[in-house]
């Protein structure tokens, strides 16, 4: 559950009428404790329903008019005898009041009391319940009502049951039931039912209690428990949650069962004790809370001693957002793990943001109407030995850093102004160290038409230092200032084209694009790199007036972009059903600027780089991109991409990835349904430079009416190097309507398979 907003606290319980309710979270007989777990919201479509077909008392379920209960009331019959005082009413009797309906055989009513004695057949509809007994009495003033040998069906949750007697108190908001039973399945063809002595539904409190409970799967009872209480209302309650469970080969048995506590209605704070079976017990806990102006989060977890690791071990995940003063927001952010391995060994359990590095910051940001300002504190904690293997590798700490970015448009002339600074302190154990101030104005004359556009802009970069920890003889406060300038200019074609392939008819584009861009060559071996690095080469890398992020290096350049794109729109819904763009970079001269300031890079030109995107229908579509070194005659970097997806239950992915020297992976997932109730899942993720599966796995999700069964058998690596991966087999049953008991597979697959939506509609 995530603390996102005062409405997401709302709908976390779907219980919608008392009875309905009443059950609600019983599937804590199979684990010895109640739960209080969120029920996910029913599709319109039917949702995990949509198999079980209409209960017979769907019949009495009456429409939400919104009527009020004090209603006049209609009584409707084929014969009777009414005087003043008493009516006494027969055949195909019918009594209305607002939204409400009695049917039944045979009435008798106390016209002086409002009191009714039905008989015969009896039957009892709303919006939110329906009810058929052998016979009823009804308080109308009282508005109470008793029902003997009952059965109940409740639409919002597909459930039905049965109840030896049913006595409904609305006055005092409570309802009182004897010998019940409860399940989401087919009356008469129950896969699992639950069983319960009594029962009391509190409206007032939002408390239900029950008594002498048993959970029984195809009739035969498999737990017991004496006493259970449960949320009635869609109030947040403290409870036990749905508790996980699975197997590896490095931690053993791994079970987790969380107990959420609802503090106050802007607070809870969940409690997660977790046995591995391997390593020992590990405590999780999750803290919460959201008030106007400010909201945080706390996700901790403490394993005392682990015995395959042969240490202690914890890891912290904590944020706070506030917004003080009109314009001006925080952002706090700390994250950390006792040891390096902890996100191998023990999964992400406390959502760290990263597993490389993990940063933490204080972050004052003022946004004005045509300018922002941001105040940072910064650090890391490097996790990841195969990106960070020397320690003046590791990132840079900012402490503290300040920018400020300003764009002012369309002002003097039709000019646009913009200024962007920064002062930074950087902090490091084990490298210089230092001050930098950056400072960027710019000007720019966009001109614009119909038919193409020109943009020439000027800036001047200003970058000074001041350094410590220096080598002996260098210069401790070096500066350097440049001018950039570019001309940017585009040209737009089009025409209509008429075609009989797929795409039909349509609007045809011809984009050509020229980027010049200008720096002049600075000394920059002084300058130390605190957060530099060469921007990864894409499409959108042609047309950057830096070849480098951060402000340590400043890329010379004399050079000019040559770019095309040509798309095609349809006519009919003006969607792009293809699309194509290629450039290149034509350099004047040799870069000198390098990041190791080694040898200038030399060529005159750059890699051909092209992508393409081609919709072949509305589930269809597939992508690729290419980086051609032109001089070399070889890919450089290579993606290619597949995905059909034509409906939430069908899907495919095909990937194939390429960068020289460093990786080529393929990536094959898939979810398809083999009929109505069965759906096959796969993975299929390989490196073809170490020879070895990353991510592999198989299994399948069976669904009934009222249950789901799924099944997942697993092999992964967390690194392409690792000579031994981590096996699993993953298992969870659901019942639906109460809770999924095992591994979360849902989560694992959304998290795996681009696309995949955990509906149990199919």
């Amino acid at each position: 559950m995530k603390l996102l907003g005062y409405k997401r606290f709302q709908g976390i319980y779907k219980c919608v009428t008392q009875v309905r309710v009443m059950m609600y979270r019983l599937i804590t007989l199979m684990l010895l404790l109640p739960w209080a777990a969120t029920l996910a919201q029913d599709g319109a479509d039917g949702g995990p329903w949509k198999l079980c077909g209409a209960d017979d008392l769907a019949q009495f379920i009456r429409p939400d008019t919104g009527a009020l209960s004090d209603s006049p009331i209609r009584l409707l019959a084929d014969e009777g005898v009414a005087t003043l005082e008493e009516a006494q009413v027969a055949g195909d009797v019918r009594v209305d009041q607002g939204d409400r309906q009695l049917r039944a055989s045979s009435v008798f009513m106390d016209r002086t009391t409002n009191r009714l004695n039905a008989s015969g057949g009896v039957s009892y509809g709303d919006p939110r319940f329906a009810v058929r007994s052998q016979d009823a009495e009804l308080d109308l003033n009282g508005e109470t009502g008793i029902f003997n040998q009952a059965e109940y069906y409740l639409p919002s949750r597909n459930a039905q049951g049965s109840a030896q007697r049913v006595t409904v108190e609305r006055q005092t908001q409570r309802s009182l039931l004897q010998d019940v039973t409860y399940s989401t399945c087919v009356r008469g063809d129950e896969f699992w039912q639950m069983r319960t002595g009594s029962m009391e539904l509190n409206d007032k409190t939002g408390r239900g209690t029950a008594r002498d409970i048993t959970l029984a799967i195809k009739g035969v009872p498999v737990m017991y428990f004496p006493y259970l209480s449960f949320p009635i209302n869609n109030e947040r309650q403290s409870g036990f949650l749905a508790p996980s469970a699975g197997y590896d080969n490095d931690s053993g048995v791994d079970i987790r069962i969380p107990y959420y506590w609802n503090i106050a209605p802007n607070q809870d704070m969940t409690v997660a004790p977790r046995l591995l079976s391997k390593r020992g017990v590990l405590l999780g806990l999750e803290y919460r809370f959201l008030r106007q102006r400010d909201r945080g989060e706390i996700h901790t977890e403490y394993l005392p001693y682990d015995r395959v690791y042969g240490n202690d071990r914890s890891a912290v995940y904590a944020t706070y957002q506030s917004n003080p003063l009109p314009r001006l927001y925080s952002n706090v952010l700390v994250q950390a793990v006792s040891d390096d391995q902890y996100l191998d060994d023990l999964s992400n359990n406390v959502d760290l943001l990263s597993t490389a590095s993990l940063e933490r910051h204080v972050d004052f940001r003022y946004f004005g109407r045509e300018w922002q300002a941001l105040l940072r504190a910064q650090n890391f904690q490097t996790i990841d030995n195969t990106i960070f293997a020397n320690p003046e590798d590791e990132p840079y700490s900012r402490l503290p850093q300040f920018l400020f970015d300003g764009h002012w448009g369309q002002r003097f002339g039709g000019l646009d102004y913009k200024l962007r600074g920064e002062v930074v302190r950087f902090e490091h154990d084990d490298d210089i160290t230092g001050d930098r101030l950056d400072i960027a104005p710019g000007v720019s004359l966009p001109l614009t038409s119909s038919g193409g556009f020109l943009t020439p802009s000027l800036s001047y970069r200003y970058t000074a230092y001041n350094l410590h920890n220096t080598p002996p003889g260098s210069d401790n406060q070096p500066t350097r200032g440049a001018p950039i300038a570019s001309l940017d200019a585009g040209l737009f074609f089009e025409r209509p084209m008429q075609s009989d392939w797929w795409y039909g008819d349509g609007i045809m584009t011809l984009e050509p694009r020229l980027f010049y861009l200008y720096v002049p060559y600075r000394n920059q071996t002084d300058i130390p790199i605190f957060d530099s690095s060469e921007i990864d080469s894409n499409y959108s890398w042609l047309f950057l007036d830096n070849r480098f992020s951060g402000a340590d290096r400043l890329g010379d350049a004399n050079q000019l972009t040559t770019a095309f794109t040509t798309r095609f729109l349809s006519t009919t819904d003006g969607r792009e059903q293809w699309r194509a763009s290629i450039g290149q970079i034509h350099y004047f001269r040799d870069r000198e600027v390098t990041l190791d300031n080694t040898a200038p890079v030399e060529g005159s030109r750059s890699q051909l780089i092209a992508e393409t995107l081609v919709n072949l229908g509305p589930s269809l579509a597939v992508r690729g991109a290419l980086q051609w070194d032109v001089d070399e005659n070889r890919t450089q970097r290579g993606a290619f991409d597949v995905r059909y997806h034509p409906d939430p239950y069908h899907l495919f992915n095909l990937s194939h990835r390429f960068v020289e020297n460093d990786l080529e992976q393929i990536d094959m997932a898939m979810v398809w349904p083999l009929q109505s109730r069965w759906r096959t899942v796969a993975r299929w993720n390989y490196s073809l430079k170490e020879n070895r599966n990353l991510d592999l796995f198989a299994g399948f999700e069976y669904q009934e009416c009222c249950w789901s069964l799924r099944m997942l058998a697993r092999q992964r690596r967390d690194d392409p190097e690792d000579d031994n991966p981590t096996n699993s087999i993953l298992l969870e049953l659901e019942l639906k309507g109460l809770a999924g008991i095992g591994s979360d597979i849902k989560n694992i697959l959304e998290d795996a398979i681009l696309g995949y939506e955990g509906n149990d509609s199919y």
